[in-house]
């Protein structure tokens, strides 16, 4: 089909859709911030103050993973595709300002994990909650939580992607699909509307999230706006 739009209105287009996929983004992370509330209005009178700062640092996470997603996608001058090692990185830092000391993380990405904007969306909320969970879960008495994050593309030219930290690993009996909180729920939902995979491991070494993608051109076929 041929391109009837003039220059001038190409930019005014590229205005218009960046706008639209901030509003969606901005409307999954105010979604989210509805449930946490809800969760506590459902709760106790009265709530600790750690609760109070995890869920706060929590949200600010996410703001954070969709701001820093953002600046990636007009850094990349209106290209389609995001580099995940440099995405994944940017997301990391504003998470360690937040946490401090209390969060080390290594990070050992392939050359070519190339993902569209959408699966870049779903990854960076995804990242800040897997490791906001680590922060406030994986050492109950403190200590710093070592993360490690491992990703590849695939000869078929999917994605895979594992998080992991030292921790405790999840409860006895704990069933992720039945028993994670609203973040994670929202992120295995996220996952699976662009067609990706997520799996989670743990033991007494720690817990592992393991991520798969499709490739570029399967993920076109689900790429669509995250719903609450």
């Amino acid at each position: 089909m041929t391109d009837t739009a003039s220059p001038q209105d190409r930019p005014v287009d590229a205005v218009m859709e960046s706008n639209h996929r901030i509003g969606n983004h901005l409307a999954t992370i105010l979604a989210l911030a509805h449930k946490e509330a809800a969760k506590l209005e459902a709760g106790a009178d009265m709530v600790r103050r750690e609760d109070a700062v995890a869920a706060i640092k929590g949200l600010a996470c996410k703001v954070a993973a969709v701001s820093t997603l953002h600046r990636a996608l007009l850094a990349n001058g209106g290209r389609a595709e995001v580099d995940l090692a440099r995405l994944l990185a940017d997301t990391l830092r504003p998470l360690k300002e937040l946490y401090g000391d209390r969060l080390r993380l290594d990070m050992s990405i392939g050359g070519g994990c190339a993902v569209t904007s959408e699966q870049a969306f779903v990854l960076a909320l995804t990242f800040a909650e897997i490791v906001t969970n680590a922060v406030k879960y994986a050492h109950p008495s403190g200590l710093p939580v070592e993360m490690a994050v491992v990703g590849a593309s695939t000869a078929g030219g999917s994605i895979k992607l594992e998080i992991s930290d030292d921790g405790v690993g999840l409860p006895e009996g704990f069933n992720p699909d039945r028993d994670s909180g609203v973040g994670m729920k929202m992120v295995r939902y996220m996952i699976d509307s662009v067609g990706g995979e997520l799996g989670t491991s743990s033991d007494e070494l720690g817990l592992a999230f393991s991520i798969t993608l499709p490739a570029k051109q399967s993920a076109d076929r689900h790429d669509r706006p995250a719903r609450p």
